[in-house]
């Protein structure tokens, strides 16, 4: 069975602006969310489309505008949802009461290969949180806080930072390696970003995990 994630209206808003922005103008899932919302949202949406990538914050505008659009039914919403993360999406209410989305993360079928690729391939250096350095302290390990580092202009921590010579380190220095096969050593504690990963289905596609990849041709194989 598929976990979910609970994301508030607005969360869930934002995802998919951070989506076009990551990934770039999807064409054919654009062109489905505005098949499905109907009017003229499917001229508007193939006006925008046309003008390329460069037009992504253009397309951002029109996703943001449908969203928000006093028309939009409950069903368009998710489906529209639905569509830009490969997800089952249906609406809910968390444990507060507040509404939102839950999203499933259609990973069932997917098994770590320990490859080592989110480790050493993406730029998470961002991404630490601070429930991530609290964690850290509770446990006492002032090892892992050694290697983190704070940004001089916002303030927002770094990873992972040398502490000898104040300089980025790569790869993490947390990962071990093995007859080709990775492993984390900080397991247990490693950083938020690194245990969600991958968040989705799609989040792993689109980062080019080959856990996800090869979970993709088991299921087309079958």
């Amino acid at each position: 069975m598929d976990a979910e994630i609970f994301l508030t209206t607005e969360e869930a808003k934002d995802a998919m602006y951070l989506d076009l922005e990551h990934y770039g103008v999807q064409e054919d899932t654009l062109e489905e969310i505005a098949e499905l919302a109907g009017g003229g949202w499917p001229d508007r949406f193939k006006e925008v489309i046309e003008g390329g990538e460069h037009r992504v914050y253009d397309v951002i505008s029109l996703v943001r505008e449908l969203l928000n659009s006093p028309t939009v039914t409950e069903e368009v919403f998710c489906g529209a949802l639905s569509i830009m993360f490969w997800s089952g999406v249906r609406k809910v209410k968390d444990h507060d009461g507040e509404v939102g989305v839950s999203l499933t993360t259609e990973l069932h079928g997917f098994t770590c290969l320990h490859c080592g690729q989110c480790c050493t391939e993406l730029d998470y250096s961002r991404s630490l949180t601070s429930d991530d350095i609290a964690m850290w302290k509770k446990a006492g390990r002032h090892d892992i806080l050694a290697w983190v580092g704070k940004d001089k202009e916002d303030g927002g921590y770094i990873i992972w930072v040398n502490p000898d010579t104040g300089e980025p380190q790569e790869p993490c220095p947390f990962l071990a390696s093995n007859n080709g096969k990775h492993a984390c050593t900080i397991h247990e504690l490693k950083p938020s970003i690194c245990r969600e990963y991958p968040a989705t289905k799609k989040h792993g596609f689109m980062t080019g995990c080959p856990g996800v990849e090869l979970m993709f041709k088991r299921e087309c194989a079958g």
